[in-house]
């Protein structure tokens, strides 16, 4: 059985799950790459929120190799803040001044030949700026230009609208898309400013957000981002469905 705890020591928060039945030694031998703390040097005590609770000792009788985690009131959620016994705080240093480590450095052509990275994990995954909806606010609109560059004049949240297809678009997308200005303003995905649209149908990229940030909030494909000279404000009602079409 496993216990999710806090561990703290001086500048140093983390989370962890360790298993009850680790004795005192081998727990204290985990800490020590994170705290920096030899075992031998490590004092341990057990909070529950600000209050401390107890410390983490070998029984009388007993020695820390044959003492178990979960034979202390740990559970969930439990702190348990590490300080060492001879008061230096030298080595702690040396663990937390990032200065002091050897900086591996790589160029960005070798870093994208690599499979095991963070980019790599990204683009497999289809996360971040890799995301479709991300590649689409970057692919399907107009380059940054002078129109995007101020708050755009003649546009306002509420407005009824159509939306001019993007550059070379062809087939359904060279179509004219009616709906509702829901944002205007800057954005996190591109400079300059963007207009937020909620289509009348699901033409859209998005539910209103770009990257897990939320511009607004409309039904998944119904949203939209584009830049102002694509819009054109007026007396555009919701399309409805002929049913004689059907």
């Amino acid at each position: 059985m496993s216990v999710y705890l806090q561990i703290t020591s001086q500048n140093i928060l983390t989370e962890k799950r360790f298993d009850k039945g680790l004795d005192l030694l081998t727990f204290k031998e985990k800490l020590e790459p994170i705290t920096g703390i030899p075992a031998g040097q490590q004092v341990l005590t057990l909070y529950r929120g600000e209050s401390p609770i107890q410390q983490l000792a070998p029984f009388p009788g007993h020695s820390d190799d044959s003492v178990m985690l979960g034979a202390f009131q740990v559970e969930d959620g439990s702190r348990i803040h590490v300080t060492e016994l001879s008061g230096s705080t030298q080595r702690q240093v040396q663990y937390q001044d990032v200065s002091l480590v050897e900086k591996f450095e790589i160029s960005e052509q070798e870093y994208d030949q690599r499979q095991d990275s963070v980019r790599a994990f990204k683009q497999r995954n289809q996360l971040g700026r890799f995301a479709p909806e991300a590649i689409a606010a970057k692919e399907a609109y107009s380059p940054l230009g002078n129109d995007s560059a101020a708050p755009p004049s003649g546009i306002s949240i509420g407005d009824r609208c159509q939306v001019s297809p993007p550059p070379g678009h062809s087939s359904m997308d060279a179509l004219f898309h009616r709906g509702t200005v829901r944002y205007i303003g800057l954005t996190g995905f591109q400079p300059g400013y963007w207009i937020g649209i909620e289509y009348d149908e699901p033409y859209g990229k998005n539910n209103g957000s770009v990257n897990g940030e939320y511009y607004f909030s409309c039904q998944p494909k119904y949203g939209a981002f584009v830049r102002p000279d694509r819009i054109q404000v007026g007396d555009f009602p919701p399309e409805s469905l002929d049913l004689d079409e059907l």
